[in-house]
């Protein structure tokens, strides 16, 4: 299920697999991303729940997630 941030520059991904949820965090134009796996609940609910957590980041937060250094988004 792909869900937009509220950026033009950050977007994500999560996906239900077996045994919990998978977060796809990614900057598309420089190709960097960072993959999660959190075990628990995949129901809609889980998903609904970390959809709005990850619309909730800005792009300094995602940006570190990411691995970009303090205010260098590029």
């Amino acid at each position: 299920m792909y869900e937009p941030l509220h950026s033009d520059v950050f977007k994500f991904t999560v996906l239900p697999i077996h045994n919990g949820l998978s977060i796809v965090l990614s900057h598309p134009e420089s190709g960097k991303s960072k993959t999660f796996f959190l075990a628990g609940k995949n129901d809609a609910k889980a998903v609904e729940a970390l959809t709005q957590h990850m619309n909730s980041l800005d792009d300094e937060q995602c940006a570190t997630f990411v691995g970009f250094k303090k205010g260098k988004i590029t």
